[in-house]
């Protein structure tokens, strides 16, 4: 088999005295097996056909696999999810959606750049097929392409989406800020100057939902988008500072469940969910 062929082709930058390799692959097909089942059970359950209707059937559990697998990878490694949607303004089904996954990583010289994107190419190209054994990669073997991959339009503007966090008020039930929509701006900057309020972060869950919604939206834009999903092990100092916030949540709600006056069953209901959310965050991060 052609070389050329197995393995994808490297880009590496310089950028004061850090050398950067980027490697790629492309999504090629989707062949999911399930498509039979599926349509069994949209046939059970009394489904129509309805295009605007959401579909129940999600398995995530090979992408939280392969979330998992990979989240052992060192920081000097950052792996990238590309969703780039062309629309055709014309005919709407004539536009283009790519989807790729690029490989970063960082050294002091370029052979250990480009040598550490094959090895972890190498890695993922297994790894996929066993998570994803419905998706088809290919390398990107041409460094024209992957260029382009990486830069396939003029940005014009960028949003980037983080994780939720915000200050919560135990003495309070849970509320609302209204971030989004057509609510007042005022409202959503209300700040707790109580001593038992707690810093928290949202934890990041898989949508129960396909992408289907995501992709028609991008592709009925009036122009090109993108959306770039980064993934990187947080560093060890970043995972020092998330351990002692999330001791501090839980010795908050500790010491406000225990004390004396606070009966109600709201407030220790909220108590409890944020201490065993954060439980559960510090235990992933042991």
């Amino acid at each position: 088999m052609d070389r050329e062929r197995i393995f994808p082709a490297v880009i590496t930058e310089e950028s004061n005295g850090t050398y950067y390799g980027i490697a790629g692959l492309q999504l090629e097909s989707i062949l999911k097996a399930e498509l039979a089942k599926k349509e069994q059970l949209l046939f059970y359950q009394g489904y129509s056909g309805d295009e605007d209707r959401e579909v129940p059937w999600n398995d995530n559990g090979g992408i939280e696999s392969l979330l998992q697998a990979i989240s052992g990878w060192p920081t000097d490694t950052t792996i990238e999810l590309l969703i780039t949607a062309n629309p055709d303004l014309s005919s709407r089904p004539q536009g283009m959606l790519e989807i790729s996954i690029i490989i970063k990583t960082t050294g002091t010289t370029q052979e250990e750049v480009m040598e550490k994107a094959v090895a972890r190419y190498l890695a993922l190209a297994n790894l996929l097929p066993s998570h994803l054994p419905e998706a088809d990669f290919s390398p990107i073997t041409s460094r024209q392409k992957l260029s382009r991959v990486l830069s396939p339009f003029e940005e014009k503007s960028a949003l980037a989406v983080h994780r939720r966090r915000m200050s919560i008020s135990l003495t309070h039930p849970f509320r609302q800020s209204p971030t989004v929509g057509f609510g007042s701006l005022g409202q959503g900057n209300i700040k707790r100057t109580e001593k038992q309020a707690v810093d928290h972060l949202f934890p990041w869950k898989l949508t129960a939902n396909t992408w289907r919604r995501l992709l028609d939206t991008m592709l009925a834009q009036l122009d090109p988008t993108r959306i770039i999903i980064r993934l990187k092990k947080s560093e060890y100092d970043a995972r020092q500072s998330a351990v002692q916030r999330l001791e501090q949540t839980i010795m908050t709600c500790e010491q406000f469940m225990a004390a004396d006056g606070h009966h109600e069953i709201v407030l220790r209901r909220q108590a409890e969910s944020l201490r065993d959310l954060s439980l559960a965050q510090m235990t992933g991060l042991q």
